[in-house]
């Protein structure tokens, strides 16, 4: 229901705004802005198809995004609607024969994979825990994580940012030392813009050690951190800590039937 309400949303928004921006076109510039003007514009709108067929559309887009907000999160639903501004371009390009310079382009597209990026990571950030320990599919351990992420997104991508950052600031740390003998093995003058390396093999090499180091050191860290995200949201929601506590108890207690696993 989610996905068929965003889906309403930006094709509601896409075809409002461009019919409205057809029929804006034929109504022509709006130069006056008095009472009398005002009035003149209304009638002259209420009788423009195109400026009625937006408004329509851009209605059914409002009680959309009304009802998507009554059933899921915020964060969710303005990241999964901004697909709208990719497609308003693609429409401008083809339909309103607008010059769409590349820097346009950029922007729209920028606009849609950031802040849908944005999203995906936080909603995906213990899908692969989720993989890998209940044993499902890809696209049931993709939506298994947007399940234990809702309602609490922002925290989950905090913590997940802050533990990246961390490990980011770390694998510089390890591979600095690395860095700096392959400058000194290789004669480079690091403040000299003209030197070449005198083994630019050497350097290569010294350099690559150093950050596969670091990645088989942290890589686990970076691992753990969605791994840790994973069991606090499960405990959280399902009570993973007790269930966890439950088969010890029991073969003490007495012996019944199987006990209930957290897996």
């Amino acid at each position: 229901m989610r996905w068929l309400l965003v889906l309403i949303i930006v094709l509601c928004n896409t075809s409002g705004d461009v019919l409205n921006t057809f029929g804006m076109r034929r109504h022509g510039r709006v130069r006056e802005f008095h009472p009398s003007a005002l009035r003149r514009l209304l009638a002259a709108l209420a009788r423009n198809g195109y400026v009625m067929g937006g408004m329509v559309a851009m209605a059914i887009s409002f009680f959309a995004l009304l009802s998507l907000l009554s059933i899921a999160d915020l964060s969710f639903a303005i990241p999964a609607t901004s697909a709208s501004y990719l497609f308003e371009t693609i429409l401008a390009k083809c339909l309103l024969s607008e010059d769409v310079q590349w820097q346009r382009w950029l922007g729209a597209g920028l606009v849609a994979c950031i802040v849908g990026g944005v999203w995906l990571w936080g909603a995906w950030a213990v899908a692969a825990p989720a993989f890998a320990l209940e044993r499902v599919g890809v696209f049931a351990a993709l939506g298994r994580s947007v399940a234990l992420v809702k309602r609490s997104f922002w925290r989950v991508w905090g913590i997940r940012a802050l533990g990246w950052l961390l490990v980011y600031i770390l694998t510089q740390l390890i591979a600095l030392p690395f860095a700096l003998l392959a400058l000194w093995l290789s004669d480079v003058d690091p403040l000299s813009t003209t030197t070449t390396a005198a083994h630019a093999g050497l350097y290569v090499a010294v350099i690559a050690v150093g950050n596969l180091l670091a990645s088989a050191v942290l890589a686990p860290v970076a691992s753990a951190i969605d791994v840790l995200l994973y069991t606090d949201l499960r405990m959280r929601k399902e009570g993973m800590d007790i269930v966890l506590s439950l088969p010890a108890e029991a073969t003490v207690v007495t012996a019944g039937p199987p006990a209930v696993t957290a897996w």
